[in-house]
């Protein structure tokens, strides 16, 4: 009988072996990274992204001219909404009407006329905030009654405040 004997491996073939072991554990490696990544991603969330656009809750209150303004008179328009009450002081709450005026002051001068865009700011104490405390607690601003860009200072009926609000709390929070 006669012996075959299998040749030796070359050094390429070593070689190759080599290249494809570490090739592997590259490929590995890359994985076990994307898997670690989305992982943190998930955990951590390091993206914070602003709520969509949505419809408002449906209401109908009264703002600062008497005049009855509802969330179908709004439809179409980009609408700015904020809550805030007239005894506001720096001592009580952030003064948030004088930061909305130059808001307001630069959306008049700076978006175009065919923008329809308007701000509505809701009484969180419509008891005590009627239309004529409105009205007076907004003529420190007169851009808020002489602008194209409408600024409705809102009240009404203390529970439909209520609920109106609750449904922005529940629509931004509770998905």
């Amino acid at each position: 009988m006669s012996s075959t004997s299998v040749p030796a491996p070359t050094t390429s073939v070593l070689k190759n072996k080599h290249i494809g072991r570490w090739l592997e554990w590259l490929i590995y490696a890359v994985l076990g990274g994307a898997v670690i990544f989305i992982i943190w991603f998930g955990v951590w969330q390091p993206i914070t992204v602003l709520p969509r656009i949505r419809l408002a809750p449906g209401y109908v209150f009264t703002d600062q001219h008497n005049q009855s303004l509802t969330s179908e008179d709004l439809r179409g328009r980009f609408t700015l909404y904020t809550f805030s009450h007239s005894q506001c002081t720096a001592e009580t709450c952030p003064q948030t009407t004088p930061q909305l005026d130059e808001l307001h002051q630069w959306l008049t001068a700076n978006t175009p006329a065919d923008l329809p865009i308007s701000l509505v700011t809701i009484s969180l104490a419509p008891t005590h905030d009627t239309a004529a405390t409105l009205a007076s607690h907004l003529a420190d601003y007169p851009t808020a009654v002489s602008s194209p860009t409408p600024w409705h200072y809102l009240t009404g009926d203390h529970l439909r405040v209520r609920y109106v609000v609750g449904g922005w709390v529940q629509a931004l929070f509770f998905r």
